[in-house]
């Protein structure tokens, strides 16, 4: 996000997610992304299928995150 949002100066990044992959969810969520939507049965599987859920962060938010984070190395 550092390079899209600093250097490539994008004003959205989004991604999908296999609604299985909560440990995926909980770290995106983590980053700052937000839960958009669901793609239900969007991926056919042998028992089955599987939905996506479409995620994304925009800029502002994510300088309001960068903006908030507590000094890496603090100066002494």
């Amino acid at each position: 996000m550092e390079v899209g949002f600093n250097e490539l100066q994008l004003h959205r990044i989004d991604l999908r997610v296999f609604d299985f992959n909560r440990g995926a969810m909980k770290c995106y969520e983590k980053c700052g992304f937000k839960k958009e939507g669901v793609l239900r049965d969007a991926r056919k599987s042998r028992n089955g299928y599987w939905s996506l859920y479409q995620m994304s962060i925009l800029e502002d938010e994510w300088f309001e995150i960068q903006n908030s984070k507590p000094e890496r190395y603090p100066s002494f």
